[in-house]
């Protein structure tokens, strides 16, 4: 396990843990902040920036904690190393658009992934039958595969 500072505007606000996890990579981030912003917390390395997510007020500190799966970590480029520098932004960040305005808004929220497949494209979250899903609009059309939600797209 990792700890890394987290700037914003320039400074340190928090600190992030990134550790291996089942499927993936997991991103643990706490920062104090004042006032309400909307912040997404990104990770970079050699000129690639990852979006990790937004951050949700929690306690009186503002947190994020998301695993991000290595199919998603290789297609923004970190396939041998992890990013080693994070800040936030308040900026939007370029996201890929479906033209659907519920996938476009989870992508844009963090709260799905997509992956390139050779024929289409995969949607997925974390899946819990207890829990809410971000994908709640397409859960008939889903698969779940190792803990998560899955939304294949053929043909885009």
């Amino acid at each position: 396990m990792e700890s890394y500072e987290v700037l914003y505007q320039g400074r340190p606000v928090g600190r992030v843990t990134v550790r291996q996890a089942p499927g993936g990579v997991r991103f643990d981030a706490v920062c104090a902040l004042e006032g309400d912003p909307v912040l997404r917390l990104c990770g970079g390395r050699d000129g690639k920036t990852l979006l990790i997510g937004v951050l949700a007020p929690q306690a009186g500190y503002w947190h994020i904690g998301r695993t991000v799966s290595f199919q998603t970590l290789r297609d923004a480029g970190f396939d041998r190393v992890l990013p080693d520098a994070f800040w936030l932004t308040d900026r939007p960040m370029p996201c890929p658009v479906t033209g659907d305005p519920l996938l476009d808004g989870a992508l844009r929220a963090g709260t799905i992934e997509m992956t390139k497949t050779a024929d289409g494209a995969d949607f997925s979250c974390p899946f819990d039958c207890r829990a809410p899903s971000p994908l709640a609009f397409a859960l008939t059309a889903c698969t779940v595969r190792d803990g998560r939600a899955v939304l294949s797209l053929r043909g885009r």
